[in-house]
């Protein structure tokens, strides 16, 4: 128990980085928080079964990108076969773009979290640029 709540900490801790930084967090319920960064909304999220787990998710409507699921896929493979602790999913409707990574009790926020974004947002402009291929 004691090891959960300390991860839990380290939750709120990205809460407060966020805040600190002037993203202007929204706290959607105790496992989700959502943000804005680079002109994008994301979503941070933990896991309560896994309390060392961490993730950063971009969700966008698939419709929003006006291509077939076949390019989709054919773009998400591209990005995911090229890119560090990124993953492009297709579920239903969704296209969700993450990072995921294991935070142990002491992490140093400030040594990841500007650095997942940059990821993550870039993730997003290569996908756009594969499916422009197509």
């Amino acid at each position: 128990m004691m090891k959960g709540s300390k991860i839990m900490n380290v939750f709120e801790e990205c809460e407060n980085y966020l805040r600190n930084e002037g993203f202007n967090p929204i706290k959607i319920n105790d496992g989700l928080i959502r943000f804005k960064a680079q002109g994008l909304s994301f979503l941070m999220s933990n896991d309560v079964s896994d309390p060392q787990f961490f993730r950063i998710i971009a969700l966008f409507d698939k419709e929003q990108f006006n291509a077939s699921r076949m390019n989709l896929l054919e773009a998400a493979n591209k990005v995911n076969s090229e890119k560090k602790v990124v993953k492009v999913s297709l579920i239903e409707r969704n296209v969700f773009i993450t990072t995921e990574l294991f935070l142990d009790s002491t992490p140093v926020i400030n040594d990841f979290f500007e650095r997942l974004i940059d990821i993550l947002s870039q993730a997003i402009l290569d996908f756009r640029l594969a499916l422009n291929q197509h």
